[in-house]
């Protein structure tokens, strides 16, 4: 009991004072809350929002493609080519080079969206807490063609603003990523 108290106190949500008692406070600030949430986040779980990231993130970028005012930058829709590319030659490379060029892929959909670049930090931490995972992982992720050829396909979808293609992609790529990965982890 003390421990959840303890817990409690530590995120903001209540307040004890010595001899007279526990009492329930507005959380002061949501920082404490986000602190706690990652520190106790399983690896499981980090795949699982890093799956939910890379499945909608494309279907936003590709949503703000040919919108005026230009949400979109055109630096960012070459880079993501770049990236597309090189995670393919990637394959060929060590694990560690490969997984450092598919988070880049995923990552550079992410400082695409101006105006969400929460986003693109969080996305960052759980690719860096997930790095030993998704190395484990990447022996099999280079042996699926298919999974390749999507990572393309979705960079040429969010390029060209087909929503519904890069959806569909999206989905198909987020969906093998997180498999692979939940085959790492056991």
């Amino acid at each position: 009991m003390g421990a959840a108290v303890h817990v409690l106190v530590s995120l903001g949500l209540v307040r004890t004072s010595h001899g007279v008692g526990t009492f329930v406070t507005a959380p002061g600030h949501q920082a404490s809350l986000l602190n706690y949430a990652w520190r106790e986040a399983s690896l499981g779980e980090l795949a699982m929002v890093r799956a939910a990231i890379d499945e909608r993130a494309p279907a936003l970028f590709a949503g703000r493609m040919g919108r005026p005012p230009v949400a979109v930058t055109t630096s960012a829709i070459s880079d993501l080519n770049f990236f597309a590319v090189e995670r393919s030659a990637q394959r060929h490379g060590s694990a560690e080079q490969f997984v450092a060029a598919d988070l880049a892929f995923h990552a550079t959909i992410l400082n695409g969206l101006q105006g969400i670049e929460i986003g693109r930090v969080l996305y960052e931490r759980i690719g860096e807490r997930l790095r030993p995972t998704l190395e484990a992982a990447a022996p099999d992720v280079v042996e699926l063609e298919e999974l390749d050829r999507a990572h393309r396909a979705l960079a040429h979808a969010v390029a060209e603003g087909d929503l519904p293609r890069a959806m569909r992609t999206s989905r198909f790529v987020a969906r093998c990523e997180l498999h692979s990965t939940n085959v790492a982890l056991g």
